[in-house]
């Protein structure tokens, strides 16, 4: 049996540097071997000289801290539930969650990445309270998302005549209905805990107790969750805007604040694991952009580059870079047996 906790060890150590290879063999991959990045340094070469580009440039980046901070302020007020976690304990669980996601599908790894770093609260707690902090950032893309697309759509797509203008209309109430209903739902997202507890067969029932956490948020909390989650879609929106101005795709502010939403709405909705994530980013920038401005703009494959080069930009700026740093904090990741002696060489 003493064998045990070394293997357990062992595991463990095996996992982490998996988990560091996976990282850097797949950022190495992209950056070195994928078209998108060989673009983007032509791009910058190009537009380097532009006044403007850097100092926006620049500005787009530092946004990133904003972005993780305001993420793990997020996670850090939704785990105090449970138990405390300083701001830097907090910060190095998201970095470390970003490493651990980039290869599972839609980023999920998070949830996993993250609980590691908490002492007292029970590893499904801990995935549980996670979900409800991306659930309201899914939430804060559909709302947002939906208001964008309203606008949008007169663009792509004209009515015609009167059946047409009344199937529109009918969406928009239903893209209403729907806010509505997904907005009730996370305000009351208590209701996960009563239906579990209808539903789940009673051999199952020890689950009960780590979904009673759904039920143990107050709806102002649920609302802070929600306003930190719209922050962060502030943030890592405007970075997109300014990236696209840096190289130069002439949309005002107005424009940007129509189409981004729903570049992030469309994207969101589309299944992806991190070998297609950059290139699905891009084509759906590409698409909405190059639909809203059709005839605005001089040359249509310059417009795709640049739109692909802000796109590139912003992957690796807000995941790329902090999955590498995230990859220095994997050693508090324990996939097997939390054991006294996991602390002797950690």
């Amino acid at each position: 049996m003493k064998l045990l906790p070394k293997l357990n060890k062992t595991n463990n150590i095996l996992i982490r540097i998996a988990i560091v290879v996976i990282v850097y063999t797949y950022i190495y991959y992209q950056v070195f071997y994928r078209h998108d990045i060989h673009v983007t340094v032509g791009l910058l070469e190009n537009t380097v000289e532009n006044k403007v580009f850097l100092p926006l440039f620049i500005s787009a980046s530092l946004l990133m801290l904003v972005n993780l901070f305001l993420e793990s302020k997020k996670w850090q007020f939704l785990v105090s539930l449970r138990e405390r976690v300083s701001a830097f304990t907090s910060i190095k669980a998201v970095f470390t969650g970003l490493s651990v996601s980039i290869f599972t599908p839609n980023r999920v790894g998070e949830f996993l990445g993250r609980v590691f770093f908490l002492e007292k609260t029970q590893p499904m707690e801990g995935i549980f309270m996670t979900v409800i902090g991306s659930l309201s950032q899914l939430l804060v893309t559909i709302v947002v998302g939906s208001l964008g697309l309203a606008f949008f759509l007169p663009y792509y797509y004209s009515p015609t005549d009167f059946s047409t203008e009344m199937l529109m209309g009918s969406l928009y109430v239903l893209g209403f209905l729907a806010n509505i209903i997904f907005l009730g739902l996370y305000l009351n997202i208590s209701f996960i805990t009563d239906l579990s507890r209808r539903v789940i067969k009673p051999e199952w029932k020890h689950w009960n107790h780590y979904i009673e956490v759904f039920s143990s948020y107050k709806t102002i909390e649920l609302l802070k969750v929600f306003g930190l989650s719209f922050l962060r879609y502030l943030v890592f929106s405007t970075q997109f805007y300014l990236f696209l101005r840096a190289f130069e795709v002439p949309l005002t502010v107005g424009e940007a604040m129509m189409l981004i939403p729903v570049i992030y709405l469309v994207t969101t909705s589309i299944p992806t694991i991190a070998l297609s994530e950059l290139g699905v980013r891009g084509s759906v920038s590409v698409f909405f952009i190059g639909v809203f401005m059709a005839g605005q703009f001089s040359g249509v494959g310059d417009l795709q580059l640049r739109v692909f080069a802000a796109s590139t930009c912003i992957w690796l700026i807000n995941i790329a870079l902090p999955a590498l740093i995230g990859t220095f904090f994997v050693y508090h990741l324990r996939f097997f047996g939390k054991t006294n002696i996991d602390t002797d060489d950690e």
